[in-house]
């Protein structure tokens, strides 16, 4: 059930990296590491922000991994594009 949170969070952190210069995978390791001493070292302070603004935090990157330009592109696109993006029932195979 909680499989997902961890894997959306090395998603938005990688996502968060490649925007910021990281290249290599050294970079995302460089990265990881100087979280985990953070955590370490201030996490009782990380601890008093309030959940309300990690949420708005979270949003702010899910909106900016969303890359919305390109849904308005498909839309603009070729209908059955469009259906398959949206996943029309017209594609669906049930027997």
């Amino acid at each position: 059930m909680f499989g997902g949170i961890p894997a959306t969070g090395a998603i938005a952190r990688t996502a968060t990296n490649i925007r910021n210069g990281g290249r290599t995978p050294v970079a995302g390791i460089i990265h990881a590491i100087v979280l985990l001493l953070l955590m370490l070292f201030f996490g009782h302070w990380a601890a008093l922000i309030p959940m309300a603004t990690l949420a708005g935090i979270l949003v702010v990157v899910a909106y900016n991994m969303s890359e919305w330009e390109n849904f308005i592109a498909i839309l603009k696109g070729p209908r059955s594009d469009i259906a398959v993006f949206t996943n029309h029932p017209f594609f669906s195979r049930s027997s």
